[in-house]
């Protein structure tokens, strides 16, 4: 059992010790972000036949297998034709 260094109270799992100016013992707020595709998302052009992915990690597999990248467009800002994400086209 892990002890806080600054009170000597018990530990909790998911909390962390006391800072000097914060006495109680906070607890982490952390999130998960699922993998997962609520319905699935079909894909038509990783092959001959569209596929249904339930999560993008399996996506991400099948598109690196096929050899196919996500394509990305860079827009510039309104009222210029320069894009900070390009600096040169050759």
């Amino acid at each position: 059992m892990n002890l806080c260094a600054v009170c000597g109270l018990p530990l909790e799992i998911g909390q962390f010790g006391c800072i000097t100016t914060i006495r109680p013992h906070g607890e982490a707020r952390l999130r998960v972000i699922g993998d997962d595709i609520p319905g699935g998302i079909v894909i038509e052009n990783l092959s001959a036949k569209p596929q249904k992915f339930y999560s993008w990690s399996k996506y991400r597999e099948a598109a690196k297998a096929a050899h196919v990248v996500n394509a990305v467009k860079h827009t510039p800002p309104p009222g210029t034709d320069k894009s900070n994400f390009t600096s040169r086209w050759v």
